[in-house]
């Protein structure tokens, strides 16, 4: 074989190559590839079922340290295709298309939790797009579902009720509630809190001030392992409608670069401090703002029986409660509030929850007061 003839066979075995690439990275040009890429953490790794045939089939699935989930999870997306397969061939539909991608939510040190995006598009111009959650426990293997972390009288049996398979479904007829607290970690206050809670089974949500989140990093990482939620105060506790725009930016961002190291996740809320709220601060943030609909101005009165009565006469379904974790009062007033408010039938949530509960699809920059049902 001549030099020559070697390489025209060379080039057209990499045109070869060069075309199947291309048709597995973008068989169809109208298909909507952004959706299969999954969100993986550190220990979760994509595995896929990919098919160019007569039908397009692109489906993600996660895999996890836990063999017994992972088969779980392999059963789930090959159940996803062939039931696809089986629908399309009975129709007689050909060049039919699947495409499944997941994100992937963990909440505290065991439970982990999947969302998978599914869309479908037909032949004849129908298409389905659906989510479908899916959680686990990482120790045991097992799957959970939300009814899994109530007891037989409707309250919560574990701190963390993960955000992930919270549904407007799953909360009907419960009245709920989200306790939150502000101005901390206080390095003896925010501990005696989170004993309490933890002995309550509580979820809480903390809005946390960047410096003293960057002085005592323990606590806040203390909060976010026992499965409450994060959020940001600001940095300084400043009143955000009264600074140039260059320090807007930094009370916001800076608290949320600290809450990042410390816990590794971006915070999901902003709570303005004083509620004080302008059109820069909300062209600023980059989350929901979230303020509270029940406020017994604990810090003011520093009293346990005025807060614990103005939070039971105002609370309703749905309510927002602001308290504050630097406060000895307000820990001895949570202390009462936990069980009267349990004797009324209320379930606690985080913020995060609390929204997802009630089908609430929050904007960044835009401001909420409850979630009333």
């Amino acid at each position: 074989m001549t030099l020559l003839a070697l390489l025209c066979l060379t080039c057209v075995y990499v045109g070869i190559l060069a075309i199947q690439k291309m048709h597995l990275s973008n068989p169809n040009k109208n298909a909507p590839f952004s959706v299969i890429e999954s969100q993986t953490t550190d220990d979760v790794k994509t595995e896929a079922i990919v098919d160019w045939g007569n039908l397009m089939i692109a489906v993600h699935y996660p895999s996890t340290p836990n063999e017994k989930i992972n088969q779980q999870l392999s059963q789930y997306a090959n159940d996803l295709v062939n039931q696809f397969k089986s629908s399309a061939h009975k129709n007689g539909y050909a060049n039919d298309e699947l495409y499944v991608s997941f994100t992937t939510h963990k909440s505290g040190e065991f439970i982990i939790g999947f969302k998978f995006d599914i869309i479908e598009r037909r032949t004849n111009n129908a298409s389905r797009n659906e989510v479908q959650k899916i959680s686990f426990n990482l120790k045991t293997g097992d799957r959970v579902v939300f009814e899994d972390y109530f007891d037989e009288n409707n309250q919560p049996i574990i701190a963390q009720i993960p955000n992930n398979i919270v549904t407007p479904e799953d909360t009907e007829n419960k009245k709920l509630v989200a306790l939150t607290f502000d101005d901390g970690p206080h390095s003896r206050w925010t501990n005696e809190l989170l004993d309490v809670l933890q002995e309550e089974n509580v979820p809480a949500t903390f809005f946390v001030l960047g410096s003293r989140a960057s002085r005592y990093p323990d606590l806040v990482r203390r909060a976010f392992d026992s499965g409450h939620q994060i959020g940001s105060h600001t940095f300084n506790h400043k009143d955000l409608t009264k600074l140039p725009q260059g320090d807007i930016d930094f009370e916001i961002g800076e608290s949320a670069a600290v809450i990042e190291r410390i816990t590794g996740q971006k915070p999901a809320f902003t709570r303005p401090p004083y509620g004080a709220v302008n059109q820069a601060v909300q062209d600023t943030a980059k989350t929901p703002l979230i303020m509270w609909s029940v406020d017994p101005e604990d810090w003011k009165s520093q009293n346990i029986d005025q807060i614990f009565t103005h939070v039971m006469d105002n609370t309703k379904d749905g309510s927002i409660v602001l308290l504050h974790d630097i406060y000895g009062t307000t820990i001895e007033a949570v202390k009462k509030i936990i069980p009267e408010m349990r004797q009324r039938n209320f379930v606690f949530l985080t913020v995060q929850q609390l929204m997802a509960a009630r089908g609430k699809n929050l904007e960044n920059g835009s401001i909420y007061y409850q979630a009333a049902p």
